[in-house]
């Protein structure tokens, strides 16, 4: 059964290729041949005849947040990236890198700014707490360019 849903949402790759490449050429005719191309390509065969892999889900969704991210469609990027987080976290960092992506057409400072706020603001979060079972650094362990005062974090690792 997991197969089935893996193969279903695998080969959502061909409408999602279609409508980035369309988007992006604003041709018709480039964006059929580039759906047509993605069944040939040679590791997606593998990809769906293994066994159940949730990182594969999430490849319709990516090109779909480049699409709406690039097209600055919030509706189509919130959704494409909801399902590329509900695959696995590591397609977070795909999510911050998306903050280096311009957008397709011009747009001012402050919306660009306002964008890339969007996608890198998970960097910005706190530094978890120290807990008590971490090991503590010897004061030599400070790290690159230290003064020898000990290491961050209240002199744990």
């Amino acid at each position: 059964m997991l197969l089935a849903i893996q193969s279903v949402i695998f080969w959502l790759v061909i409408p999602a290729a279609f409508s980035l490449v369309r988007a992006e050429s604003g041709s018709e005719r480039v964006a059929l041949s580039a759906a047509m191309l993605v069944p040939l390509m040679p590791l997606g065969w593998p990809l769906v005849w293994n066994d159940f892999r949730e990182l594969q889900l999430a490849l319709p969704f990516v090109l779909w947040a480049i699409q709406g991210w690039r097209g600055r469609d919030p509706r189509l990027a919130s959704v494409a990236i909801a399902g590329m987080l509900a695959c696995r976290q590591e397609y977070a960092f795909v999510v911050a890198s998306m903050s280096l992506l311009p957008a397709r057409d011009a747009e001012d400072a402050a919306t660009r700014r306002r964008w890339a706020a969007g996608a890198f603001c998970f960097f910005e979060a706190p530094p978890l707490e120290p807990t008590e079972a971490r090991l503590t650094a010897p004061a030599s362990a400070a790290g690159c360019g230290s003064t020898g005062a000990g290491p961050r974090f209240g002199g744990t690792i």
